[in-house]
């Protein structure tokens, strides 16, 4: 899976022409409760929230300081981090995982050191030049530069902080800067302190739930003995679960069922919901596996539950500014610009292939020859047949369509998958986590360049990838396949976001852009903005990684099927009548003459229905209906024409 680097921000939270510096900085720490009152903290102990956005996970978290004694720093176990303790006490600074415990770096331990100096506020010492004034989110500020570098955003007109650039050593990444931004202001025993904060380049979101002043801590809270780490060794630790999909593959591998599988699959549930390593995975593979099955609005719900927060609020869009337009024409007449499309999708969002799809002849059109997908290896370059492994991407009738379509127009398909990938699993460190990912991205990069540019150098493809891989600028610390190859190649692909502006299963759980522009618009079809001087509109957090963003229309139902499964009226609406003896299974279509290929079509059962409703192109096809065992109970010829 996925790794993600979290990035340990401590930082004390604090921070206005015409004034002195020495003014700005005083109306700055009045703001915040006065300068007397803020020298009397002693320490705090703070109980955060850590939402990686991307992943859609949540992580808790306690940072506690003593300015006379250290720092310390708890996070939970999640999907993607297991449980870990970094403790600094004005010498030497440690990292507990597994009960075990190293030293880290002196360069992590000087930066701590730097943290605790800085406490409660960096502004209460050191010199400062006044750099400039400057808007941020529309909003005046001063713009005020340390000694060491660092430089903070005050507003003009109430002197918070509203944005800093600050260095932070990483023991991974080494020295990187950060752009965090602060937010929702609240007092604490007349203290002023933001309860919100995100880290803009690693699209990290922190949340406060609370704090305490002056806490009572003895020097024992920062000291890690050997006593103490054979005592943690000597925890009993929690019995734990198999991945989320073990007993579903298990059920798959007897049934050939995605009914039986989906069905056991949702009865462990009640079991992973409460485990705080793996919730958020159970529901990612869940999630994917009810968009297999054809479960669509189940799977957007389902998702919501590995990540079910709301992202801070932040200035919307300017539709007076940004004005919408049809995305397919635009992406299409771009065609002509590029050799290279990069296209991603978020896994249990068929739709997002279902729009690929519709790109594929009017590119074709335009000279692209090459279409290269995701998961898919050598041998996948003909009709796509099913796949053992029952979460594979391409069992899931658009993928395969996709496939299907792109071969019948006259593509090449270009399998790009890293192979043989040495595999890495949560337990493991997260330097080895992070290599592995190195691996996928340079490796994906590379297949691309070989196996199409080093033949073809004038060559146009499509590629169709998942989530962050289209990504053009470092990513949470790495480099992605969209940057490896531009590198590689100096080809500057056209990148295409299509996770940013999505619907969610709860809508309040969408980005705050995205619910703005459907309360505003709320298209039909699918949408980018462009203004006047022909620039795309992108959110903050993708400025620069991506080129477009795509804007979906909420999905309207009919017979409890998703009309964009029409592909703008490409497929037609096939009604058939429900055989009596259907009550609960699986109704799939297949095309005549695949022999095991995934169905262009499939409809989960799980109670009884009048007529069955598929959306199908012209041509011969064969209807089969198992039962929850995965018996075939009926079959049928279809002829569209």
């Amino acid at each position: 899976m996925k790794k993600i680097l979290i990035i340990f921000f401590i930082g004390i939270t604090s921070f206005s022409f015409g004034q002195s510096i020495e003014k700005i900085i005083g109306k700055h720490l009045e703001r915040l409760g006065g300068k007397n009152r803020l020298l009397k903290l002693t320490g705090t102990i703070e109980k955060r929230n850590i939402h990686l956005e991307q992943a859609g996970v949540s992580i808790e978290s306690i940072v506690a300081i003593d300015k006379k004694k250290g720092v310390k720093t708890e996070l939970k176990a999640s999907s993607v981090s297991g449980e870990s303790t970094e403790v600094f006490n004005l010498k030497d600074a440690y990292k507990i995982e597994k009960g075990k415990v190293s030293k880290t770096s002196r360069k992590r331990a000087k930066y701590l050191a730097n943290i605790v100096s800085d406490f409660p506020s960096p502004l209460l010492k050191g010199s400062f030049t006044l750099l400039k004034k400057d808007k941020y989110n529309g909003v005046d500020c001063f713009v005020i530069k340390r000694s060491d570098g660092n430089i903070y955003w005050i507003k003009n007109h109430d002197y918070t902080l509203a944005k800093s650039e600050t260095n932070l050593y990483h023991e991974e990444l080494g020295l990187v800067t950060i752009t965090s931004v602060f937010s929702n202001y609240k007092k604490v025993n007349g203290i002023l302190f933001p309860f919100e904060r995100e880290i803009i380049e690693y699209q990290q979101r922190i949340t406060t739930e609370s704090i305490e002043l002056n806490p009572k801590l003895e020097k024992s809270f920062f000291e890690v003995s050997s006593d103490k780490t054979k005592k943690t060794s000597k925890i009993k630790k929690k019995a734990i679960l198999p991945s989320p999909d073990k007993i579903p593959q298990e059920v798959f591998n007897k049934t050939k069922s995605y009914f039986a599988a989906t069905e056991s699959m949702s009865t462990l549930e009640a079991m992973y919901k409460e485990d705080r390593l793996l919730k958020n995975f159970y529901y990612d593979l869940y999630s994917t596996n009810l968009a297999i099955a054809g479960r669509y609005k189940k799977a957007l719900e389902a998702r919501d539950l590995a990540s079910n927060y709301t992202r801070s609020s932040k200035k919307t869009v300017n539709l007076d500014q940004f004005k919408p337009y049809k995305a397919i024409n635009e992406i299409t007449t771009l065609g002509d610009q590029h050799q290279a499309i990069f296209i991603n999708e978020a896994h249990h969002v068929p739709q997002h292939r279902a729009f690929t799809h519709q790109l594929l002849q009017k590119l074709y059109n335009k000279g692209f020859r090459y279409f290269a997908a995701e998961t898919l290896m050598p041998k996948d370059t003909g009709i796509i047949q099913q796949k053992e492994r029952m979460l594979s991407y391409i069992n899931e009738p658009e993928y395969a369509d996709l496939i299907r379509t792109a071969i019948t127009i006259g593509y090449k398909i270009i399998p790009y998958e890293q192979e043989n990938p040495k595999m890495v699993t949560l337990s493991d460190s997260q330097k080895a986590q992070r290599q592995s990912i190195i691996e996928r991205e340079t490796a994906q990069a590379q297949n691309l360049k070989e196996r199409i540019f080093d033949i073809d150098p004038k060559a146009k493809v499509l590629v169709h990838a998942g989530y962050d891989h289209i990504m053009e600028k470092e990513h949470f610390g790495l480099d992605m396949m969209a940057k490896c190859f531009k590198e590689l190649t100096g080809i500057d692909p056209l990148t295409i976001d299509q996770v940013g502006l999505m619907e969610k299963g709860n809508f309040k759980f969408s980005d705050p852009n995205y619910q703005h522009i459907i309360n505003k618009i709320n298209p039909e079809e699918y949408l980018v903005l462009k203004n006047k001087s022909k620039e795309y509109w992108v959110t903050e957090d993708k400025k620069g990684k991506v080129d477009i963003q795509l804007i979906h229309p909420r999905t309207n139902y009919k017979n409890q099927r998703p009309l964009w499964k029409s592909l703008n009226g490409k497929r037609k609406h096939i009604t058939i009548t429900s055989p009596k003896m259907v009550k609960k299974g699986i109704a799939e279509v297949f095309v005549s003459d695949e022999k095991n290929g995934v169905p262009i079509d499939r409809i989960y059962l799980n109670k009884k229905r009048p007529s069955l409703n598929f959306y199908l192109p012209k041509g011969k096809f064969i209807l089969v209906i198992t039962n929850e065992k995965g018996k075939t109970t009926y079959k049928k010829s279809i002829h569209v024409k």
